[in-house]
């Protein structure tokens, strides 16, 4: 997205918070703000793209999970915050998920 396409992302990201999809923002911010929070240039690949030897793929959906079969060494069932789509249960898998982490990291030798 460019400079060019502003107005219309900007359009349709509002039209996203009035039908109350698309975020629990309550109105669209300006371009540079919208631009600020977005990574640049980054798009989705494959994880064979970008996994190294040695890596510990962590799956948390199971989607995911079943898509990536033996790739996936450990899988952490945490519930989809998605159905409910309050911010309660986002902090709540996120703060799950956080924890899991603070565990986990510890016991990883980065040598490995």
């Amino acid at each position: 997205m460019t400079d060019v396409h502003a107005a219309a992302v900007l359009a349709i990201y509002q039209a996203g918070i009035d039908e109350g999809n698309a975020t629990f923002e309550t109105c669209s911010p300006g371009w540079p703000a919208f631009t600020a929070a977005r990574l640049p240039r980054l798009r989705p690949r494959h994880i064979s793209d970008v996994q190294d030897d040695g890596d510990l793929v962590v799956t948390v959906c199971d989607l995911a999970r079943e898509e990536l079969g033996h790739q996936a060494a450990v899988h952490w069932s945490v519930p989809d915050p998605v159905p409910a789509g309050d911010p309660v249960s986002f902090d709540a898998a996120v703060a799950e998920l956080s924890h899991r982490v603070e565990r986990l990291a510890p016991r990883l030798d980065p040598a490995s």
